[in-house]
């Protein structure tokens, strides 16, 4: 094992012990910041945080004058029951490290800071490390983005075999709230106003709509809307008529689908069975190929994905008109797992791979920033 594969466990088991937990989202200047700190400083970054919000911490690295993004986010899920050992301590078993985080997303972070420092100390690189991914907000990357970062491209480490990750679904949620009025269901007519069977007829629309677009595809591995109805809630007792209902939606676009094309229908259809209010949850885009960034990646000899479901925060970027794509060692069925791994061999590929981006990206010609 050559000195950064090494190199890259060690991290990992400081990143894995540095509770990050979100929620609670308690994560302070001071703490995990400080072994960014105390490790790529003397590999000559400069380092900026940012406090933008409670647990809401941007840890910027930045060499020289870089003209591509590396961002990570250090938060994670809390631990589900059933774990076997410690989550906040690395255990190393069998070819995998084991840990809370490990896979999503510290992996990525241990790989990234030791291709930093294994890099030479003239290749300019900038490294965003956020703490409220799982919280759902993008705080920290929406407030990056409104200083006008000067960058050309942006790489999102998330969880993906090593295969960068150029395109993905958006991820939408609401919430649906019907009002009824409230009465006795003896009564001649009184369940016409009910709030749960104005939202039940709702929800049946709802899925009829979506079911319709099972066929629309994008290429040729992607089809559908991935759409739940993720909890309902409502009424009081079987001889009351319900005063309130509501329902708890998601949706996961198609990377070149508009959002509005899947949220006007059903907002319409909320408005025409009548007293169906619509609260918007989180909106995050979908994210489309830049063909810019496959062509770099693929320059620089990495395997390029097939559209993915899930959503990351590279969308964000991409919105904001710097191009992006996705890129990490692990695999997202590991995420947020019970006894959560990553397979060593990916954290070491993941080394040589953000290592050969971070010289690629110092040579390439860029494209102009987006507006």
């Amino acid at each position: 094992m050559s000195q950064s594969h090494s190199e890259v466990l060690t991290h990992l088991e400081a990143l894995v012990g540095s509770d990050t937990r979100n929620p609670p989202r308690a994560i302070a200047a001071g703490s995990i910041d400080a072994y960014i700190t105390r490790v790529l400083e003397p590999a000559g970054f400069v380092i900026a945080i940012d406090e933008v919000g409670p647990g809401c911490l941007n840890i910027l690295a930045t060499r020289g004058t870089p003209r591509a993004l590396f961002n990570v986010h250090l938060d994670t899920v809390p631990e589900s029951e059933g774990w076997s050992h410690d989550p906040l301590r690395l255990q190393l078993t069998d070819g995998k490290a084991f840990g809370l985080g490990a896979c999503d997303v510290k992996g990525s972070a241990a790989a990234l800071i030791t291709a930093a420092v294994c890099t030479p100390a003239d290749v300019p690189a900038a490294i965003l490390f956020t703490t409220d991914e799982e919280h759902g907000s993008s705080a920290c990357v929406r407030t990056f983005l409104t200083s006008c970062p000067d960058y050309r491209l942006v790489v999102v480490a998330e969880p993906t075999e090593n295969r960068a990750v150029c395109a993905h679904r958006g991820l939408v949620t609401a919430t649906f709230v019907a009002r009824g009025t409230a009465g006795h269901t003896s009564q001649a007519g009184a369940t016409a106003g009910s709030a749960i069977h104005r939202l039940t007829q709702w929800c049946a629309q709802a899925l009829d709509f979506v079911n319709a677009f099972e066929a629309e595809r994008s290429g040729s591995t992607m089809s559908g809307i991935r759409f739940n109805i993720g909890r309902i809630e409502g009424g009081t007792k079987p001889n009351m008529v319900a005063p309130t209902a509501s329902a708890a939606i998601g949706f996961r676009p198609l990377p070149d689908q508009a959002i509005e094309d899947v949220l006007t229908p059903l907002r319409d259809a909320a408005q025409a069975i009548g007293a169906i209010d619509y609260h918007p949850g989180f909106l995050g885009p979908p994210l489309k190929e830049h063909r810019f960034v496959c062509d770099l990646i693929q320059q620089a000899e990495i395997p390029v994905s097939d559209p993915v479901d899930f959503w990351t925060e590279a969308a964000l970027f991409a919105e904001a008109g710097l191009p992006a794509c996705v890129l990490g060692p692990g695999s997202i069925q590991q995420a947020h797992a019970v006894d959560e791994w990553i397979a060593i061999s990916q954290l070491e590929h993941a080394v040589d791979q953000y290592a050969r981006l971070m010289s690629t990206f110092a040579t390439m010609n860029m494209p102009p920033l987006e507006t």
